[in-house]
């Protein structure tokens, strides 16, 4: 508005004190030629603000990425250095406790077992990023990682299961829509069981995840939460624009579905049953599927 303002009152000025007026034709050629030197200009100008914008929030996410994974090498660095010493105590430990039985002190010797491996081991830094090790994806282990140091810092009761190595699947799916789905369904949970935390008087939360590989399926992932009501539809979740938070528009299971499309080997299902949110996707191998008769 502030050029057009300017622009307008240069032509007038220019006009006024000119009696000799240009044609319209080359008047008009002229501005256009101006008016396309601004945009490109302007064009510019928003394409290197918004690459900082980008840039910025980029450095800001890679930064709490990092964080992120130097307390996930801090825990199993703690992990190693008790292991470590339980190992080291072992021998000592079984003679004490060999000593109490054969003397009869069998409550006794129980009573110390305990009472060691509540000193040496630290529950909590060996089960935080159980079976992280496990996903070989760097990108998609940094999102999981994420997401349980989230659930962990908030006080929500979680448990993470991946017991067989689950390789890239970068060659059947684009990294940034795996990202974009595992990331939605996790955030979805989290947000309901911070509601649970807020509106309930004990702490009722629960979240399930699960992934899994086969033979012919290349990933199988699952993630269980519970919900403050069941009285939803499914149906209505998976339309755009659906939320039951204020002021914030709900694509969240809208994209999923969307994102689902691009992928004739991908099966994602949603049920809600017992209080729970059922979120279930399965890659399956390619050769189990004609994606001629697909489409």
């Amino acid at each position: 508005m502030t050029y057009l303002y300017f622009t307008g009152v240069g032509i007038g000025i220019i006009y006024s004190t000119n009696q000799n007026y240009l044609p319209v034709s080359v008047f008009l050629s002229i501005m256009l030629i101006i008016q396309t030197i601004f945009g490109i200009g302007f064009f510019y100008l928003l394409i290197r603000l918004q690459k900082n914008i980008l840039n910025k929030q980029q450095q800001e996410k890679l930064q709490e990425e990092l964080l992120q994974q130097k307390e996930y090498a801090e825990a199993l660095e703690k992990e190693e250095d008790s292991l470590r010493r339980f190992r080291h105590d072992y021998k000592n430990m079984l003679t004490a406790v060999n000593y109490s039985v054969k003397m009869g002190n069998y409550d006794e010797a129980i009573a110390e077992l305990d009472r060691y491996s509540e000193k040496n081991l630290d529950e909590n830094a060996l089960l935080k990023y159980k079976d992280v090790n496990h996903v070989k994806d760097e990108y998609v282990k940094s999102l999981l990682i994420a997401k349980i140091s989230k659930m962990a810092n908030d006080g929500i009761k979680y448990n993470f299961e991946c017991r067989k190595d689950i390789p890239s699947l970068s060659e059947d799916i684009e990294r940034l829509d795996l990202i974009r789905i595992l990331g939605i369904a996790i955030d979805n949970a989290i947000e309901e069981n911070e509601k649970i935390l807020v509106t309930s008087n004990k702490n009722d939360t629960d979240i399930q995840i699960m992934m899994n590989t086969s033979e012919d399926v290349k990933l199988e992932f699952e993630i269980r939460n519970k919900i403050l009501t069941d009285d939803v539809s499914l149906a209505q979740m998976k339309k755009r624009g659906y939320t039951t938070k204020k002021d914030h528009e709900g694509v969240g299971l809208a994209n999923i579905e969307q994102i689902k499309q691009k992928y004739p080997a991908m099966d994602i299902s949603y049920s809600i049953e017992d209080g729970y949110f059922d979120f279930y996707m399965v890659i399956e191998e390619d050769e189990n599927y004609d994606e001629d008769n697909y489409l």
